[in-house]
């Protein structure tokens, strides 16, 4: 009995040290303009919370999501990156995107510092993972259809990993002397002239700040040691 009680302690320790920093997924807003509900803020035509129906695509999770109001839109969100626990200095930022199929351009993801860390998607350049001023190679996915995007961002490590529906797209380095402090999450949808930014949807965002593995591994040893002490 007393093993499974130490074994279990690892566990739960592992756990606790993971920190969800902010999470939406519009389900609390009314439908309408987004920014005169929330703490988000943007520039160009706003964004709005709709419902899906017949008219548009079922939302992600839930019943409602968000959506651009006009060809150039953009929607920010500071992020309390300055209250994670002492060793949580890798970020995972992750956002579901419905892609139309339409030429037109959606920025995902986050910035620190100024620093751009996103998922930028085109009809014609599929999805390029990008940090910085620095792309990885273009995806192409299906369109008319919900993705997940997801960002893993190691402050340590300075490395940047991106995902699409789970499956690990791209490994792009952080530069030296990066500052995570500062840190919102960006929707940015700019038209070609086409009018298809608004045909984008954006549904559950969440931001989390976890140790990095080497540090989870670490906790666990401690863990081991503990009960071979016992076992003494």
């Amino acid at each position: 009995m007393k093993k499974c009680v130490v074994l279990l302690g690892v566990v739960v320790a592992s756990v606790a040290h993971a920190q969800v920093l902010w999470e939406d997924d519009f389900e609390s807003y009314s439908n309408g303009d987004l920014f005169s509900q929330s703490d988000w803020f943007g520039s160009g035509f706003g964004m709005s919370v709709v419902e899906g129906g017949s008219s548009l695509p079922p939302a992600r999770s839930g019943t409602r999501m968000a959506q651009a109001n006009g060809e150039v839109a953009a929607a920010f969100r500071i992020i309390p990156w300055a209250d994670r626990l002492a060793g949580n200095n890798t970020l995972i930022f992750t956002a579901s995107v419905f892609m139309p199929n339409v030429n037109d351009i959606a920025f995902v993801g986050h910035l620190s510092n100024s620093f751009h860390l996103a998922f930028f998607h085109t009809q014609a350049n599929g999805v390029l993972p990008r940090s910085g001023n620095i792309s990885g190679q273009a995806q192409f996915y299906d369109v008319n259809q919900w993705h997940d995007y997801r960002i893993e961002s190691n402050f340590d490590e300075l490395t940047s990993d991106f995902y699409v529906d789970n499956v690990l797209r791209e490994s792009l380095d952080l530069p030296t002397g990066i500052d995570p402090a500062y840190v919102t999450f960006n929707i940015v949808t700019g038209g070609n002239g086409t009018g298809g930014a608004t045909e984008y949807l954006f549904d559950s965002f969440k931001v989390e700040a976890v140790p990095e593995p080497v540090s989870l591994i670490g906790m666990g040893a401690a863990g081991l040691l503990a009960l071979r002490r016992r076992r003494a």
